[in-house]
């Protein structure tokens, strides 16, 4: 993740814990981690609007995509401070 953020990427969707290493990546080039809920693909799938691939492409399905959406359920997970959902207190 690091190389991508290092060369563009601002924002990605996932779920789930990053190592400290992608966090301070975060940090360090003001990204987003967003988390969307595992499971449900096919809803998801119809807030999807427009997409692109825009490197590995012989990846099929697993392509780097740009995208653009509406109504996306999905919430930062990790700041562009660093400040992580799963390091908060309470």
């Amino acid at each position: 993740m690091p190389y991508l953020f290092e060369n563009g990427i601002r924002a990605f969707i996932g779920k789930g814990k990053v190592s400290d290493a992608v966090v301070e990546s975060i940090k360090r080039n003001r990204c987003v981690y967003f988390g969307a809920i595992g499971g449900l693909g096919a809803k998801l799938s119809k807030c999807i609007k427009k997409q692109r691939i825009i490197a590995y492409e012989s990846l099929g399905t697993e392509a780097l995509r740009e995208i653009y959406v509406e109504n996306f359920p999905a919430v930062v997970i990790i700041n562009c401070e660093g400040e992580s959902i799963y390091e908060r207190d309470g």
